[in-house]
């Protein structure tokens, strides 16, 4: 077990006292034992200074008292003692005054996909836990790591382990903040506010409560750590209120919705600027693409399209080598190409995300151009010999080639590159795309981080094609 050396303490110690009920420190949780995520940890040594044992003390081993108008915590050491089994002897026995920020000194289960598993199980004679449906489970300390001391052991890098889980990466990311943004629990109809009535009327109340009105669901409080912060009520105007079209619903093709895992998706959400030839088939999703979503969702860039219908030409036989795909099985469009007049889509992604969470897009352009290969007789003829399928090329001011990404969409920057990405956004990502060539097959990848370290891709091959 690892304790802070002198010279460690040194470093830390700043010799300042500093009031934790504060309103300039509320962000630290308030006042010790104020907070739920408080404990004590006791420390057993013998009389020589060497460590025995720690352990974390329940409520029932403590009294807190009234000194001078200030909280005081009287411990009941001997109590604690014969609790952990030291029933006789002389000891040394010193306490820390803890509060969780990030992770605990508890212990977790996590599934073969390291998520958090909190359901039943068993443990066999082997020592081995097991779900009920004998899926193995794993136990993991629900702590962060140390990957770097800095030469002046003054810093300290930081690491997380491979847990899934939302609370225990934002917690991690929280750590750097001074400001935390809190937000209401989803899915909890106690985390609804109302204004507390005055006279009978709330039109001209200040005072704001949740309406914890739902006794079977957990309840909701303000916490110390939110006095002197900001309380923003999003669409306090709002008039009506019109139900969002969800991801199931045909016609969603210009939002994103929430949710606690990203799950990248995107749809055609402007054609305004491009010659329909075919358009996209209503029974298929429309511009919504349902039936490549159905398809490649969950599919890497390198996996293999080997049996999956409606793939007429594969190329290297993965997904990122389709040269051609029959739009009759996918519902995708066709364009007219017309020389010297590009066919611009605008593509928007219709992504769940996790609200609140700022999230950075990559948007990747892949696929084909088929050319021609013509060639003359003796005659002096001249004849079409076969197909060259070559990779799209990004279209400069200075060449000929065959597409151009547009940043934002319609009107955007044109892009020197097959990639780009839109960073740190809260208002989901769009972008457009010039077809420039004939015979274009252009495939697309959208893949999406966020600050709680999800991630998610998903890539629709030669699915625009003039």
């Amino acid at each position: 077990m690892s304790r802070l050396n002198v010279k460690d303490t040194e470093l830390l110690r700043t010799g300042q006292d500093i009031d934790l009920s504060s309103k300039q420190y509320a962000y630290l949780g308030g006042a010790f034992l104020d907070n739920p995520n408080d404990y004590i940890e006791v420390l057993i040594y013998d009389m020589d200074n060497n460590f025995l044992e720690s352990s974390v003390i329940g409520d029932d081993d403590f009294l807190v008292e009234d000194v001078g108008g200030k909280k005081a915590v009287r411990l009941k050491t001997g109590t604690i003692l014969r609790k952990m089994g030291y029933d006789r002897g002389k000891f040394t026995v010193k306490y820390n005054f803890l509060r969780k920020v990030a992770g605990s000194y508890e212990t977790v289960l996590v599934d073969e996909s390291n998520t958090i598993y909190s359901g039943d199980y068993e443990v066999q004679p082997n020592g081995k836990i097991v779900t009920p449906d004998n899926k193995e489970l794993a136990i993991k300390e629900y702590k962060y790591f140390i990957h770097e001391i800095s030469p002046t052991r003054k810093e300290v890098r930081l690491a997380t382990q491979n847990i899934k889980n939302v609370k225990y990466l934002r917690d991690f990311y929280d750590l750097q903040k001074t400001f935390k943004r809190i937000r209401p629990e989803q899915g909890n109809p106690n985390s609804s506010l109302e204004f507390v009535p005055i006279g009978g009327l709330s039109n001209n109340s200040t005072t704001i409560k949740f309406s914890n009105s739902d006794t079977t669901a957990p309840q909701s409080f303000f916490s110390k750590r939110m006095e002197g912060g900001i309380l923003n009520l999003n669409n306090v105007f709002v008039t009506e209120v019109i139900n969002p079209v969800t991801e199931e619903t045909p016609g969603n093709i210009t939002s994103e919705v929430f949710g606690e895992e990203l799950s990248a998706r995107f749809a055609i959400s402007n054609e305004s600027q491009a010659e329909i030839l075919t358009p996209a088939r209503e029974a298929t999703g429309g511009g919504r693409l349902d039936r490549l979503y159905e398809v490649f969702q969950g599919k890497l860039m390198s996996t293999s399209v080997t049996g999956i219908n409606g793939i007429t030409r594969a190329g290297d036989n993965t997904v990122g080598g389709v040269q051609e795909i029959d739009e009759g099985v996918f519902g995708s469009p066709k364009y007219k190409f017309a020389s010297g007049v590009p066919q611009v889509v605008q593509l928007t992604s219709i992504s769940t995300i996790v609200q609140g969470s700022p999230n950075t897009y990559t948007w990747e352009v892949f696929g084909y151009d088929r050319s021609t290969i013509w060639k003359r007789d003796w005659k002096k003829t001249k004849y079409a010999d076969g197909y060259n399928w070559n990779k799209l090329r990004v279209k400069t001011a200075s060449n000929d080639a065959d597409v151009t990404i547009l940043a934002g969409g319609y009107g955007g920057d044109p892009q020197q590159s097959l990639i780009y990405t839109d960073p740190n956004k809260l208002d989901g990502s769009t972008i457009a795309i010039e077809i420039h060539s004939k015979d274009t097959h252009v495939g697309l990848r959208l893949t999406i981080t966020n600050d709680v370290g999800q991630e998610s891709t998903i890539a629709y091959p030669a699915f625009l094609k003039t």
